[in-house]
């Protein structure tokens, strides 16, 4: 799979002949409490050094809340709690000559246990690490805004109000 970034003008030629194509990914930013301190959880894709967040496609039928857990689920062999949504990623990038516009919406989560099986091949190393050390870690700027905003909702306890929203969503 060849991914390259947008710019210039043969990049400019190529859009204009294809059509956009939309995909639509939902993931987690799970801390885990540990003494004083709040734990993140970051992960390494195999074959690749970029960390970031566990993320993935959003199935057909199946809904952003439920792609998060799974894909948390399958990524890091983690079983979270949702707390409620922090923010989305939007952006384009060219895979296979298409333009691809792609939404991909985080929801905060707090870790309830190791699942059995662990993560999935997909996954190389996952870490968690403090805050700071989190943030150097990831990648994008995208993630490490998105990691302001999850210790922001968290220390502000607005996820904790959040979550009743979401429930009621799912009945």
């Amino acid at each position: 799979m060849e991914v390259q970034l947008l710019s210039g003008a043969p990049a400019q030629n190529m859009m204009e002949d294809k059509k956009l194509k939309r995909e639509f990914s939902a993931g987690g930013i799970v801390f885990k409490p540990k003494g004083k301190e709040i734990l993140w959880l970051v992960l390494k894709p195999a074959g690749n050094e970029k960390w970031r967040f566990p993320k993935g496609k959003i199935n057909s039928a199946e809904s952003s809340v439920a792609a998060s857990k799974r894909e948390v689920r399958e990524e890091t062999g983690i079983e979270p709690e949702l707390l409620g949504k922090i923010g989305e990623e939007k952006y384009f990038f060219v895979e296979n000559n298409q333009k691809v516009f792609k939404t991909v919406i985080f929801y905060l989560m707090k870790y309830l246990k190791q699942t059995e099986i662990g993560f999935n091949k997909e996954t190389e190393k996952i870490a968690w690490l403090p805050f700071l050390k989190a943030k150097k870690r990831l990648a994008f700027n995208k993630d490490q805004d998105l990691l302001e905003k999850a210790k922001k909702l968290l220390s502000h306890g607005e996820a904790a109000m959040a979550k009743p929203i979401l429930e009621k969503k799912k009945k």
